[in-house]
């Protein structure tokens, strides 16, 4: 009997192991992640592309090339020799980054100047030179060259003319180099775009630019334009229209600026009439009344000359200079402009015939209306002594060349679409 329970107790405990192992079993839990990271091809590529050696230029003995075919330029050679002063030489070349990661400069040295081997930051007195952006911007640490972009950038060395005898070389030569070394890394925290000398409107590019629009120059507080259109071939070209007239004269507001003042409105203004000038002295575009052949064969024509900018002579309040036109002011305009940095393909007065064009909606902006301003056609019904103007109320009309009571200066500048 004994014998018999003991082995009923060694039963119970073999079920009782049973059903423990049986728990453990159903709360058991397995936790796994499983993630698939594909990583694309990537690659690290910043060269040069494209020399452009600028007209002009002396003949270069070593010119400098890029390989633009396999991409890989990343130092760039020239000598040139100098006999005169006003020689000078000068090209644009692309930084270009094609690959697939964002670079920056790292480290940068712009500006030296290796004379007979031996480093120096001081140029010779009878040079200047050189290496900015195309459009005049100065290039500087951390600035950004991303992925799929590039940067023109431009170098001048020139043989000033505005020196004295005692700057000149006393020597039969001298070697000198000009050093740009620009050392590119990936782009981090401390990268940031650089400033564009001229900025667009908030979500423009370029290339889609409309009727209105402001342009304006950095850097100043005045100089901004109103977009007109595209022009060239390929659209390579944009035509703007300065907001303002420019503050000249006999009549300036304060001293002569040359530069637009939202003061010098012209017609619109009760009291003093700001900066209205006439159109010329003289009716240089006609000859024994009949237009002259480089002004085309048909009125209305565009007449604004750059070659007839003499400056006016207000001795007796009145523009007695015989080759005095309102390109005076238009040409100083343009080199003030070229001063900042800017790169002006052309610079004029708007056209008779913008004015009329069926695909400019002058209706659906007001930019037409700031001010009272020249046009730069003559002839209205064959008054060949008529020049256009465009008033602020919108409206054009016809006045003789040399009235100087209301009209006033309104360039319009044409700037490469690469230089925005």
């Amino acid at each position: 009997m004994k014998r018999k329970k003991k082995q009923t107790k060694i039963l119970i405990l073999t079920a009782l192991l049973f059903v423990i192992t049986i728990g453990f079993a159903a709360l058991a839990a397995q936790l796994k992640i499983d993630g698939t990271v594909n990583v694309s091809k990537t690659s690290w590529n910043v060269h040069f592309e494209n020399v452009d050696i600028t007209p002009g230029s002396v003949t270069a003995s070593t010119v400098p090339v890029t390989d633009d075919v396999n991409k890989n330029t990343t130092e760039i050679t020239y000598a040139i020799s100098f006999t005169k002063p006003g020689d000078f030489y000068e090209f644009t070349v692309d930084m270009v980054n094609s690959g697939t990661i964002d670079a920056m400069i790292d480290t940068l040295v712009n500006g030296l100047f290796e004379v007979d081997g031996e480093t120096t930051k001081t140029l010779p007195d009878y040079l200047e030179s050189y290496i900015k952006y195309n459009d005049g911007v100065s290039i500087e640490q951390y600035q950004y060259l991303k992925a799929n972009t590039s940067e023109k950038i431009k170098v001048r060395v020139a043989f000033r003319t505005d020196i004295n005898p005692s700057d000149l070389p006393t020597t039969s030569s001298e070697s000198m180099k000009l050093i740009l070394k620009a050392n590119f890394k990936q782009a981090d925290n401390n990268a940031f775009d650089r400033q564009k000398l001229i900025s667009l409107p908030s979500g423009k590019t370029k290339d889609n630019l409309q009727l209105g629009d402001e342009i304006c120059i950095n850097g100043t507080t005045t100089e901004c334009f109103n977009f007109i259109k595209y022009e060239g071939t390929n659209n390579e070209d944009v035509v703007l229209l300065s907001k303002w007239n420019l503050n000249v004269g006999n009549n300036a507001k304060g001293i002569e600026t040359n530069l637009q003042d939202s003061d010098v409105r012209g017609w619109v203004l009760s009291g003093t009439k700001y900066g209205n000038v006439a159109f010329s002295a003289s009716n240089y575009w006609l000859e024994d009344n009949t237009l002259k052949p480089k002004y085309g064969t048909s009125f209305p024509a565009d007449v604004y000359d750059p070659s007839i900018n003499s400056a006016p002579d207000f001795s007796n309040l009145g523009y007695a200079t015989p080759n005095y036109s309102i390109a005076y002011y238009v040409e100083r305009y343009k080199t003030i402009l070229t001063g900042y940095g800017a790169i002006i393909k052309n610079a004029r007065l708007l056209k008779y015939s913008e004015w009329k064009d069926s695909n400019i909606d002058w209706g659906s902006t007001t930019i037409h209306k700031n001010t009272s301003y020249w046009l730069e056609s003559a002839g209205s019904n064959n008054n060949v002594n008529a020049l256009a103007f465009i008033d602020s109320d919108g409206e054009t009309g016809w006045n003789v060349y040399n009235h100087s009571e209301i009209r006033g200066v309104r360039p319009v500048i044409v700037i490469s679409k690469s230089n925005l």
